[in-house]
């Protein structure tokens, strides 16, 4: 589930990555003579640079923000504004002026941020040369912290090394938690781990230390499935979920508003051809991300494979919604079998099948595969249906938007 997790987090971050670079402008392009290439490197020299390719480093200082995807992203000069960088390793040697954005397998930090920092990755090291000016997430399966860190601390990982320097709150939740003797905490330390909190001599903690209390910490139970049932216990805050449950009734509502026939479409194809259509969901899903990447080698294919990455997550929320509105559309036809229904009705349906999933979803193991196959089974069936025009008429009566 851990790897489930990563991979979604990348995918969504590189997204959202590449969406937002559709908007930054453009200024004057010009190609540095001097610089070193790389035969399958594709780099533009601008206020705003945007590079891709096997192998990324910028060529000259980066007046503006840096945005990358690439193999490997080497980061040796100066960015004055933002950086965004997706890859298989993210080595940053040299300062980043304002935030920075970093979902990869593997991340090494060696300088200074001038910003955030946010970083999702299969491993992340701070070195002692690193230090962030405000605060730092990061979600990792190991993280060493060696520099200093001028801000909040939170860090969710299967392993935390800290021998740094915090000025500030830390919140550490992770398998194991070590403190090594040069660690440096001015605030309250706040962590929850299944084993005991390594407190090496000469570490200090400025203010209290206190321990979130699990119920597999106890039982020396397995730290994720004691994780999975802490977050079932206090799940997320309701303030965050009546704002999701509103923000996703609202994509549907607008949906279902828009194409009432091919929701109802893409609901009868999920129930007669189920293995079907999540044989094309995990294949849309898996194929896309790869065939933007092989786009962004070539300097013509970069703004398609900008557009596939920034229709991904439209993808995913897709699926998911088409998939909630399949369950809500069974138990509609269970309760009302031969009555065409009126679109509050099916409104009324959607959201109390929107609110079972999303009470699902909590669950340990089981909710988060049936929030996965939902998905699939949705944004498959999307796709069949656009590429294919005659399946068999639908096997649920129609929506009608006007009683």
């Amino acid at each position: 589930m851990v790897h489930l997790y990563r991979f979604a987090t990348f995918v969504f971050v590189a997204g959202g990555f590449f969406t937002a670079s559709t908007f930054i402008p453009a200024y004057a392009q010009t190609p540095n003579s001097t610089a070193e290439t790389h035969a399958t490197t594709t780099s533009f020299i601008s206020r705003n640079v945007f590079n891709a390719g096997s192998v990324v480093r910028p060529v000259t200082t980066v007046e503006g923000d840096f945005v990358a995807v690439g193999g490997k992203i080497i980061v040796d000069q100066y960015v004055k504004g933002d950086a965004a960088l997706a890859a298989g390793s993210v080595n940053v040697r040299a300062p980043i002026g304002d935030d920075l954005r970093v979902a990869a397998a593997d991340v090494i930090l060696e300088s200074a941020i001038g910003g955030e920092l946010f970083a999702a990755a299969g491993s992340i090291a701070l070195t002692k040369t690193a230090r962030i000016a405000t605060a730092v997430s990061l979600f990792a399966g190991d993280v060493t912290i060696d520099g200093n860190i001028d801000g909040p601390l939170k860090v969710h990982a299967k392993k935390i090394v800290l021998n740094g320097e915090v000025n500030g709150d830390a919140r550490l939740v992770a398998e194991q938690i070590e403190l090594g003797p040069t660690a440096r905490i001015s605030g309250i330390l706040s962590y929850g781990t299944s084993s005991h909190l390594k407190l090496a001599d000469g570490a200090i903690v400025g203010g209290a230390i206190t321990r979130e209390e699990r119920n597999a910490s106890a039982r020396g139970e397995d730290f994720e499935l004691g994780w999975n049932r802490h977050r079932e216990m206090s799940g997320p805050s309701r303030t965050v979920s009546a704002f999701t449950f509103l923000a996703l009734l609202s994509c549907a509502t607008v949906f279902l508003l828009i194409f009432p026939t091919f929701s109802t479409r893409v609901s009868a194809r999920i129930s007669t051809s189920p293995w079907l259509v999540l044989m094309a969901g995990i294949g849309s899903l898996l194929s896309l991300p790869v065939l933007a990447v092989l786009l962004f080698i070539t300097i013509f294919g970069i703004p398609l494979g900008i557009m596939l990455l920034g229709l991904y997550p439209v993808l995913l929320l897709t699926g998911y919604v088409m998939g909630v509105f399949f369950v809500s559309r069974r138990a509609q036809m269970a309760m009302r079998k031969d009555q065409y229904s009126s679109f509050a009705t099916t409104i009324g349906f959607f959201s109390l099948a929107l609110v079972l999933v999303m009470l699902f979803g909590y669950l340990p193991f089981v909710g988060t595969l049936l929030i996965l196959l939902l998905t699939i089974a949705g944004a498959g069936a999307c796709m069949l249906e656009l590429f294919n025009r005659s399946p068999s008429p639908p096997t649920a009566p129609p929506i009608q938007t006007v009683r």
